[in-house]
């Protein structure tokens, strides 16, 4: 008999104020060598019961017990990039064995052998942020197998990624399992539960089967139920759509060759190759020599050479399609072959570097991480946001809502009042669409819409969008990674690094002579390009005294500088820590000119908070009144906290961009491990890692916020702050939110 590894009895499990169970008694044995795949619709609870079992969730109802065996248990989530700790490939990697407290050679050995394994040892010295999605999910399996662990759990861990890097990952994680690894994968993908030798299906928090795949599909209508097409012609819309093309050649009423047509009729598959010209007011969108340059867009970046201006490739390379309205278009491309850009292009979320978008009404756009474009408690409210702010009040904008979560499988009744920290990946997936779909746009771009959902769920959206097409003339683009996908669609255009390879139905880019430019990027270009632009600065060798100091002297003079003016209430003394700072800057010859406009960005953070206290905080006895009107009174003492507050963020912003910017980050860890406790150093990785997460966040806020209507316009200062406002609370929501998942991924990696 198989050793037990994890036996699972009769556990049940709520989350807060769920009228639901997300499990019920659910019992399972986990035997040693077990390759089990456990599979369910969304929300049928897998996730929950994944974290369960390594201890992420408290147990509530039941009995778990794992046999120790003086290792974790390795576990990969769904969005590879929140569970990476460091700032370059190898320290990430290597930060499991440094907890263990293994030996140099040792760490050394599992590092190398762990991106070995994952193919990434090209990448072993590259910064974490510039690895493309696949290759972070490459990264987050190799830290995990870092720990040399006897169980792995992936939850949904290769949902998000391109069929190829895909693949490559799920031959890693059979290999593991040959060399007498026990796996357990949670996924909704019959091919991707192939692999497994057992099988375990939940549905609505009950486990109903526990056998092999091969005995579940002999029940034909329970597999159908659960797992199969129910209507095929969702998926045949390709087909039709290329015979009506061929039937429209035929009458030569559009500009085609005889062969052309005759390569329609017989790939009904639509891929065929001919070029339709369209009337102006056929047509709804159109880019013409679209490029974007995301390296040409920098400013102030003056450690590029100019052979990386030269050989960087533009993510959108002279682009010109056209879409007419009331079709569907499925774009395909890996990961980074730059469709995200193209979208975020289309929804006017970029400004071009060359070329031009035009449009002949309102643009939208569901983004990718469907998570962060969730930032309402509850569900409706979310849903709500966006045609609030179009101004739909009372029953109108009550049916908006119950509209748009019924048509995404989201039954409003059941779901209106429930909190969006209880759903499941895929049901959040769902809700952002439900958001989209709300705003009633007439061209709609959905980013990845079909990652994380179940087989049923993606016929839905396939069914969803293919009415909006038909009934309300809508034109919809959507990206995925899947081919099977695009049968779902009219047109599938394939895209490589930047530039369109192929198109099974071209449309003519129509001459836009005397017709108007879609500018309306124009009105957030500034505010999204800053915080795209925004970070503290990286490691720029110089020969400055700072740079030149050992790791353990930098440190010191940063701890007593940032936690001085961070923490020290007296002006006088924060005055005299601003100017060591200013001097520190100096001496590092750190850019002024930067560092007065980082400044400048943060001002209307700082009124902000700074007009929050004058409404909240009372008058005290003794304050001198300078002004008032009616409840509003201004005081000595707002005086004094404004100063303050500006001096406090002065700096600390001015300190941390210095050590940043005069210490490489290998120098860093290295360097602490010789002085300082384990614990520190993991400090010191979450700050270098959790800044540009936030910066990353607050940037998925506000483009979320612009695309649902939420900021009308940031030209001029005083738009500026407002345009914030709305933001505060979503990232604080956010920021509360990543740090539960940065504490996972450290619990993950060995730290308890």
């Amino acid at each position: 008999m198989p050793q037990n590894l994890i036996s699972v009895k009769n556990v049940s499990f709520s989350y807060e104020n769920a009228e639901v169970p997300a499990l019920k008694d659910v019992s399972l044995d986990v035997y040693k060598g077990d390759y089990i795949a456990i599979l369910g619709t969304n929300g049928s609870g897998k996730s929950t019961f994944s974290k369960l079992m390594v201890g992420f969730l408290p147990l509530q109802e039941g009995l778990i017990e794992v046999q120790q065996t003086g290792k974790p248990i390795g576990f990969v989530q769904q969005n590879p990039k929140y569970q990476i700790i460091a700032t370059i490939v190898e320290k990430d990697t290597a930060f499991g064995p440094q907890v263990l407290r293994l030996s140099e050679d040792e760490i050394e050995r599992r590092t190398i052998e762990s991106l070995k394994t994952v193919d990434l040892t090209e990448k072993i010295k590259a910064n974490t942020n510039s690895l493309s999605l696949g290759q972070t999910q490459k990264l987050a399996l190799a830290g995990i197998l870092a720990l040399e662990t006897d169980i792995l759990i992936l939850d949904e861990a290769v949902s998000m990624i391109d069929p190829e890097t895909r693949k490559s990952i799920l031959d890693v994680v059979d290999k593991l399992h040959q060399d007498g690894k026990t796996i357990i994968h949670i996924t909704h993908d019959i091919e991707e539960a192939r692999r497994a030798n057992r099988v375990v299906i939940l549905e609505k928090g009950k486990k109903i089967f526990d056998d092999t795949l091969e005995s579940f599909e002999k029940n034909g209508e329970e597999f159908e139920r659960l797992f199969g097409v129910t209507n095929p012609d969702v998926y045949r819309r390709a087909e039709k759509s290329a015979k009506k093309a061929a039937a429209l050649l035929k009458t030569d009423t559009h500009s085609c060759s005889q062969s052309s047509a005759e390569s329609a009729a017989g790939n009904p598959a639509g891929a065929t190759n001919f070029s339709e010209k369209a009337n102006l007011t056929d047509i709804s969108l159109a880019f013409d020599g679209i490029t974007y340059d995301y390296e040409a867009k920098k400013t102030n970046d003056k450690n590029r050479t100019s052979q990386e201006e030269n050989t960087a490739a533009p993510a959108v390379d002279n682009v010109s399609l056209a879409f007419r309205k009331g079709t569907i278009t499925a774009l395909l491309g890996k990961s980074g072959s730059g469709k995200s850009t193209l979208f975020e292009l289309g929804a006017s979320l970029l400004a071009p570097t060359s070329g031009k978008v035009f449009c002949s009404g309102k643009t939208t756009l569901a983004l990718q991480d469907a998570e962060s474009a969730l930032f309402k408690p509850v569900a409706a409210d979310d849903v709500a946001f966006g045609p609030e702010n179009q101004g739909l009040k009372g029953k109108e904008l009550l049916k908006r809502v119950k509209d748009s979560m019924d048509i995404c499988n989201l039954p409003f009744t059941e779901f209106k009042d429930r909190s969006i920290l209880e759903l499941s990946g895929g049901e959040k997936r769902k809700l952002a669409l439900a958001g989209i779909i709300a705003m009633d746009s007439d061209i709609i771009f959905f980013d990845e819409p079909t990652s994380s959902l179940d087989p049923k769920s993606r016929e839905q959206f396939f069914s969803l969008i293919q009415k909006l097409a038909d009934e309300h003339n809508k034109t919809i683009i959507f990206s995925t990674h899947h081919s099977e996908d695009a049968l779902a669609a009219d047109r599938t255009i394939h895209i490589e690094r930047g530039k369109i390879i192929s198109d099974t139905n071209p449309c003519e880019v129509p001459n836009f002579q005397g017709e108007t430019e879609n500018l309306r990027y124009k009105e957030h270009a500034n505010l999204l390009s800053g915080l795209r632009n925004t970070s503290l600065g990286e490691f720029t060798p110089k020969n400055t005294p700072i740079h030149k100091m050992n790791i353990l002297a930098k440190t010191i003079i940063f701890l007593i500088l940032f936690i001085g003016n961070t923490m020290l209430p007296q002006i006088p003394v924060l005055i005299g820590f601003c100017l060591a700072s200013a001097l520190y800057a100096l001496l590092a010859k750190f850019s002024p000119k930067k560092l007065f406009f980082r400044m400048i960005k943060i001002i209307p953070w700082i009124l902000f908070f700074f007009i929050w206290q004058v409404l909240l905080f009372p008058v005290n006895e003794g304050d001198t009144i300078w002004w008032s009107w009616k409840f509003l009174k201004f005081t000595d003492a707002n005086l004094f906290s404004l100063i303050r507050m500006m001096l406090h963020f002065f700096g600390a912003m001015t300190t941390l961009s210095v050590f940043v910017y005069s210490t490489e980050i290998t120098e860093i860890l290295d360097g602490m491990k010789k002085y300082f406790h384990i614990n520190v150093v993991v400090f010191f990785m979450l700050i270098l890692r959790f800044i540009p997460l936030l910066t990353e966040e607050l940037s998925h806020i506000v483009k979320t916020q612009i695309i649902r209507d939420g900021i009308k316009s940031t030209r001029g200062f005083f738009n500026k702050v407002k345009a914030i406002l709305p933001i505060i609370v979503p990232l604080m929501i956010q920021t509360i939110r990543r740090s539960s998942i940065i504490a996972e991924a450290l619990e993950a990696r060995g730290m308890k």
